[in-house]
């Protein structure tokens, strides 16, 4: 069996050495620890039993995997926000960067996904500057 896709990732953007490679199959998905030894693991958040498209750090502390049924969002206390693709719809494409994530959809439609930060304080007023 051969892996189609393979990342490297840090669990928190402040860790020196990534924490994971992961290895993604046609009929699932591997996770192994990067440490003195390089071992699988099941108890990092991620779905296994699934390919995986994309893998990224995000933001401070979190990881996504974008599969073909959704997104997963792994904060690193292993806290775990799952978003599901439409029905009838699947994930067939994804690009990312620490911040944000596009993916292809099996409609055609594009989706756009952003971190999302927590304020400390009231929010008293928003604005989005004009298009162009």
């Amino acid at each position: 069996m051969s892996s189609y896709a393979i990342w490297t990732t840090k669990i928190r953007k402040s860790d020196e050495f990534d924490s994971y490679l992961i290895l993604s199959f046609t009929n699932g998905t591997l996770i192994l620890s990067i440490g003195e030894a390089v071992e699988e693991v099941t108890d990092t958040g991620f779905l296994a039993s699934i390919p995986t498209i994309a893998v990224q750090q995000l933001g401070q502390d979190a990881i996504i995997q974008i599969h073909p049924g959704g997104i997963r969002y792994i904060h690193a206390d292993v806290k775990i926000v799952n978003w599901k693709a439409p029905a009838q719809k699947s994930t067939q494409q994804a690009t990312t960067n620490q911040r944000q994530g596009a993916i292809a959809l099996s409609s055609g439609e594009l989706q756009e996904y952003q971190e999302q930060k927590q304020m400390t304080g009231a929010i008293t007023a928003l604005s989005i500057g004009p298009e162009g």
